[in-house]
């Protein structure tokens, strides 16, 4: 599975994994097939538990926009398969025009601190009511 930091940013969706090294996230995202679709479609963060800011789960997967808007999470699949068939929806969604969700909790994605200018720090503008 390739990782990328708040640095490496770009146009796709977010997969963001909250999970300790070597966790049951962590270790399903070790799946060929599953790193595989990931890396190709999305951008993926890996979060520990203890860094993730309010309101992503303490263990879970969550999908967002580019600029951090909420498509789907937390979930905690239980396979590979199940991982790759709820990235599906999101894609569908993304390529049908999704805008994502605002949060119910403003997201603290500046705990993360990304870089000046990053997508995340408009905090999911282009938000679907």
């Amino acid at each position: 599975m390739r990782w990328s930091g708040l640095a490496e940013w770009s146009e796709r969706p977010v997969v963001v994994v909250v999970d300790r090294a070597g966790g049951p996230l962590d270790q399903l995202a070790a799946d060929p097939d599953l790193a595989t679709f990931l890396n190709d479609r999305f951008q993926a963060w890996f979060i520990s538990p203890e860094a993730a800011p309010p309101p992503l789960p303490r263990r879970g997967v969550v999908f967002t926009t580019p600029e951090g808007c909420r498509l789907a999470g937390p979930l905690e699949p239980a396979s590979a398969d199940a991982w790759i068939a709820a990235a599906n929806e999101v894609l569908l969604e993304v390529h049908g025009g999704a805008p994502g969700q605002a949060w119910e909790q403003t997201p603290s994605w500046t705990a993360l601190s990304p870089p000046s200018g990053h997508p995340l720090r408009l905090g999911c503008a282009k938000a679907r009511p």
